[in-house]
């Protein structure tokens, strides 16, 4: 709950500011602390089958595999798809102790899933990207297209369309 922390800081320096500035504050961290008590509850009492350390060695291994420095857009997108199996094995997570106080287990499952939001964007991002740069060759793209890719990358996660790629212009 390291935004808990933040919450109660911001609360306490609220507090000099007026009691109506304290209610809305005390509100906005008892919603704040209410919403991650779900998210804990959920993962806690969850029946799933899923090794959330299984899932993270799988993640890894798939993205170094995929996002190595030679890579073609088969392989990216045979990774793509591991990704997105991963993902929905996220809501299958069991985790064994249910204690919430140093527990690795329930930990890497909450930072599980954010890894993979972040693996999809950057197989997004590298699907997209259709020329070779820098240490990162594409096989079936072998040349670098200043044209079109001498840009800052953007992803973007739309919960319903997932990642979204767009670029913008290295100069502003």
């Amino acid at each position: 709950f390291s935004g808990t922390k933040a919450a109660m800081g911001a609360s306490q320096f609220v507090s000099g500011q007026g009691a109506a500035l304290n209610s809305f504050a005390q509100k906005a961290q008892h919603e704040a602390e209410a919403i991650q008590k779900n998210i804990q509850d959920d993962y806690l009492s969850g029946a799933g089958r899923e090794n959330p350390w299984a899932l993270f060695c799988d993640l890894k291994q798939n993205l170094g595999d995929g996002l190595g420095f030679v890579r073609d857009l088969r392989t990216l997108q045979k990774t793509q798809s591991k990704v997105l199996e991963l993902k929905e094995k996220c809501d299958h997570i069991f985790i064994p102790d249910k204690n919430i106080f140093i527990n690795d287990s329930y930990l890497m499952a909450r930072a599980l899933k954010d890894m993979v939001l972040l693996g999809q964007a950057l197989m997004a991002a590298s699907i997209s990207r259709k020329e070779s740069r820098g240490w990162h060759y594409r096989v079936d793209t072998p040349r670098r297209d200043d044209a079109q890719y001498m840009k800052i990358t953007r992803v973007v996660y739309d919960e319903k369309r997932g990642p979204e790629v767009s670029y913008e212009d290295v100069g502003g």
